[in-house]
């Protein structure tokens, strides 16, 4: 992998566990992108005489663990179905009270579903919550994506706590950079 991201720089995108809580080592799993396979193609007359690779998705997680409590942070550099779902109930959101009714009677349905647009450090978001299980999504940059997700009673505190911790700043670096293998 040609990142230039050590397994100790993507470790410190994640916040410092919660007080009781301990963090599990965070997995790095890496897929193709959208183009990956095109730009195989593309380069490979080029692969003996140059050390062109071609772009990959880092997808990262890291759980911490309390008790039966677990919390799971995953930090993506290209998760466009995130991505597009908060943009999607950003775009309802506006839409609330002076938009066409359809979209007003949609942000009406996600509200009492429990979802909500919300936003951190500039980066809109998503909230979710029912039954128990709470989730936060952030979208970064164009298709990066940081999600965390709990499913135990009142959890949702403890995502917003988390949040407070992360280095949004840092995590959009991450997901901008051009990763290859």
């Amino acid at each position: 992998m040609k990142s230039g991201w050590t397994q100790d720089d993507i470790a410190a995108l994640f916040p410092a566990p919660l007080e009781g809580w301990k963090a599990e080592g965070a997995a790095v799993e890496e897929r193709d992108t959208i183009t990956s396979g095109f730009e195989s193609f593309a380069l490979a007359p080029l692969a003996e005489t140059a050390a062109v690779g071609v772009t990959v998705r880092l997808r990262v997680t890291q759980a911490y663990r309390s008790g039966d409590r677990a919390i799971a942070i995953t930090i993506d550099t290209e998760d466009i179905e995130t991505a597009a779902m908060v943009d999607a109930v950003d775009a309802v959101a506006s839409a609330e009270g002076s938009g066409p009714e359809e979209l007003v009677a949609l942000g009406e349905e996600l509200l009492a579903a429990g979802v909500s647009p919300i936003s951190h450090g500039g980066h809109p978001g998503v909230s979710a919550e029912a039954d128990g299980e709470a989730g936060r999504a952030f979208k970064i940059g164009s298709a990066g994506a940081v999600s965390l997700e709990c499913a135990y009673p009142d959890c949702g505190g403890d995502l917003d706590a988390m949040i407070e911790d992360l280095d949004f700043s840092a995590i959009a670096e991450f997901a901008a950079f051009d990763h290859r293998r």
